[in-house]
């Protein structure tokens, strides 16, 4: 809150305008525990994507390019053999080779699991749902509290979605297993009935977890591997993969095309 005149000055010659000011007169109208929350940001350039409208779009590319995607597929680190690449995967319980030019291996924080050598490490955040709630929601934009471990947003329905606390566990969420723990769990509910929600009931409808990639300077890797040729590792957005992502996909798949000598019309 103290730097905010520079910060905005830091980041002025980008946007082109102030992006965080103050917003105090929301507390009241948003409906927040002023007991809780004292200040309230506002970033006039963030915005929310629905991201499931994302991925459905972006298989329908995909596939108007006459790519195949496999889901529910395993697979295992790419071999050299005299006549290229070879990615063995397991689908159905059957494991069939695929040959390939280059490989671009892109499974985020799961890159540790076929690329041990390449360091990001994962990170899981977990995630519920309320049912829809008896009073309408105040705020239409997705907020961050807590240094950003901790995010919500509105979802149509007039329900809530929450997630976070990853920094009340650090080591027992660095992990890859797709579940969701009581002791973060726990925490999440009591931010939303008594910060976030006040005086309400929320009904909580499901939880689940992801899991997110690390790098230990916050930036996306996007390399060779080495003694791999025509390997290359893109990812490890550090929790930012909306906004960081395109970008990264953008390098990872140049790199791909100069290391594998493709040409990419």
């Amino acid at each position: 809150l103290q730097r905010i005149d520079e910060v905005n000055a830091r980041l002025y010659p980008i946007f082109g305008g102030q992006v965080f000011q103050r917003a105090d007169d929301k507390l009241h109208e948003f409906g927040f525990a002023p007991e809780h929350v004292s200040a309230i940001v506002l970033n006039q350039f963030e915005g929310q994507l629905d991201s499931g409208m994302f991925m459905r779009a972006l298989r329908a590319k995909a596939q108007s390019l006459g790519i195949t995607i496999r889901y529910g597929s395993q697979a295992e680190r790419p071999i050299e053999t005299p006549s290229g690449l070879v990615v063995n995967v397991t689908t159905r319980g059957q494991k069939i080779p695929f040959g390939a030019r280059g490989v671009a291996v892109c499974v985020n924080a799961f890159t540790s699991e076929l690329i041990p050598e390449i360091e990001i490490v994962p990170g899981r955040a977990q995630i519920l749902v309320t049912e829809p709630l008896d009073q309408p929601l105040a705020f239409d934009a997705p907020m961050h509290m807590g240094q950003g471990f901790w995010f919500f947003r509105p979802l149509p329905g007039n329900r809530l979605l929450l997630g976070g606390g990853r920094n009340l566990d650090f080591a027992g969420e660095t992990t890859t297993h797709m579940e969701t723990t009581s002791n973060i769990m726990g925490p999440l509910k009591k931010i939303l009935s008594t910060v976030i929600l006040p005086g309400q009931d929320p009904r909580i409808e499901r939880a689940w977890s992801g899991i997110m990639g690390f790098s230990d300077d916050h930036c996306p890797r996007i390399e060779e591997v080495l003694g791999l040729p025509n390997v290359v590792v893109g990812f490890g957005c550090n929790g930012m993969g909306v906004a960081r992502g395109y970008r990264t996909g953008q390098k990872t798949a140049a790199l791909l095309l100069e290391r594998s000598h493709i040409i990419c019309y």
